[in-house]
């Protein structure tokens, strides 16, 4: 099924990081616009949430492309992205299970 993929499914992820990409211009062109204006942290921050924007965009992708091919039913695609979400989402460590210190 993977050699006969719908228009549908790459219609998909492209609007997905279409729709990412200019979120985050916009976002990031809000934060110089209201840099101009207003002194202060608040250009900042909306310039940092443009940027994690940026940085979600393919996180998104990945977790839409999963759901994608588990609606398609094809398994190897899904493994591999699986995969790769693991990659880009690393489980939170706990800090006080490396200090050693008992669990409460």
């Amino acid at each position: 099924m993977s050699q006969l993929r719908e228009p549908a499914f790459d219609r998909v992820v492209a609007i997905v990081l279409r729709t990412g990409a200019f979120g985050c211009f916009f976002v990031m062109l809000a934060g110089l616009i209201v840099g101009w204006f207003v002194r202060g942290s608040i250009p900042l921050g909306i310039e940092r949430a443009g940027v994690l924007l940026m940085l979600a965009t393919p996180v998104v992708r990945v977790i839409v492309a999963c759901f994608l091919f588990f609606r398609e039913k094809d398994w190897p695609y899904r493994k591999i992205l699986r995969a790769c979400s693991r990659l880009l989402n690393p489980p939170a460590k706990d800090p006080a299970a490396e200090k050693g210190s008992p669990p409460s």
